[in-house]
């Protein structure tokens, strides 16, 4: 059945998206248009449902617009502006609807890969579920240092909420969102995910190696994967999707400092003291007004 043959799980902010892109570009690889489609995270958590449904319809929205701004009209493809539409169209989150969306004739004789950050923080039935849906899947999973994430990723939501022009409780309703800790929970999820897949399907990436070692780490990934070295990549150097630089109150920083520690102690026994040290990133940002 047309599924994917691998599944990058997250972590959230810790540079999915840079692989995401990076893979993109290797000529036997295919990806959805829409990166993150939330297929096995809304099966075992109802309140995912709505707002993956509206941010799936936005992102296919946003394709289908950039593809018919930069390409002439007598070089429309009309099969892909319908499949594209398709992965927005009615009942999301089926089997057969991730069927269609890696049904794509471009993804045939292609190794096809999802990525979706959420997965990271399934259930043990969810990820018992991962690998009886999809045979010999491979799971890729990029390992952040704890405090490091956990303060990206509350910037990320307090961002948004200045976006939208709000100032009132902004910190409270960032710290309020159960995502924020679920999705950097390597303690809790990281052993679900080696109980229930073979050890030699899954790979730990130290999060750190993206900026220090950019083409040995691919290189990596291309062996894991099964993948023939490719040498053209480009872009390997740019940050994507950079999280704006918002000073967090000093004492929120020390209280997730505090959180950290049982993390990253987890990780060092885990996955080893050099994989632990190298999973920071090696420019650390200011993180507090005390920093």
């Amino acid at each position: 059945m047309p599924y994917p043959n691998f599944l990058c799980v997250g972590a959230q902010k810790a540079g999915t998206s840079w692989l995401y892109l990076a893979l993109l570009q290797h000529p036997d690889v295919w990806m959805p248009p829409v990166k993150e489609l939330h297929f096995f995270n809304t099966l075992y958590d109802e309140a995912d449902v709505k707002w993956t449904q509206n941010a799936i319809r936005r992102l296919a929205k946003e394709t289908l617009q950039a593809y018919l701004k930069k390409t002439p009209l007598y070089l429309i493809d009309y099969a892909f502006l319908e499949y594209t539409a398709s992965i927005a169209s009615g009942e999301l989150f089926t089997e057969e609807w991730y069927q269609k969306v890696f049904s794509w004739h471009g993804a045939k004789h292609k190794l096809r890969g999802e990525f979706t950050p959420a997965y990271l923080s399934l259930p043990a039935e969810g990820i018992s579920y991962v690998g009886r849906l999809i045979e010999d899947v491979k799971i890729i999973v990029i390992v952040r240092d704890p405090l490091e994430r956990i303060l990206s990723h509350i910037r990320m939501i307090v961002a948004g909420l200045k976006k939208h022009k709000l100032e009132t409780g902004i910190w409270n309703q960032a710290l309020a969102d159960p995502a924020v800790k679920l999705r950097g929970d390597y303690k809790q999820f990281l052993p679900l995910w080696q109980q229930g897949l073979p050890a030699d399907r899954i790979l730990f990436v130290p999060y750190g190696d993206i900026a220090t070692d950019p083409k040995g780490l691919i290189a990596r990934i291309e062996a894991f994967l099964g993948l023939r070295p490719f040498s053209d990549y480009e872009n390997l150097g740019v940050v994507v999707h950079k999280t704006p630089l918002i000073i967090i109150p000093p004492a929120i920083v020390e209280n997730q400092r505090r959180n950290a520690v049982v993390q990253r102690e987890f990780i060092s026994d885990f996955l080893g003291a050099d994989f632990a040290k190298r999973m920071a990133s090696p420019k650390r940002e200011p993180i507090s007004t005390a920093a």
